[in-house]
């Protein structure tokens, strides 16, 4: 089976959220992180989310992972 160019921008989109998200829990594991830190990071992460869940140039399959991702985000900010 061999991915085509769709499905391999796809990969490219999915790869760019899982970085912020990455990022953040490398963030948030340090020993020096303070809640005066975590409030601006989750406001990324957020932003981050909202605009891929609302991108009409996306796939709907990540729009919706987006979507996802940001309400799991909501119960916890």
């Amino acid at each position: 089976y061999k991915l085509d160019e769709e499905e391999w921008q796809m990969i490219k989109e999915l790869c760019n959220i899982l970085e912020v998200l990455k990022d953040a829990t490398l963030f948030f594991s340090r020993s020096t992180t303070n809640l005066a830190n975590v409030i601006p990071s989750m406001d990324i992460i957020n932003d981050c989310l909202t605009t891929t869940a609302i991108n009409p140039e996306l796939p709907l399959a990540i729009r919706t992972s987006a979507g996802l991702a940001k309400k799991t985000l909501n119960q916890y900010y």
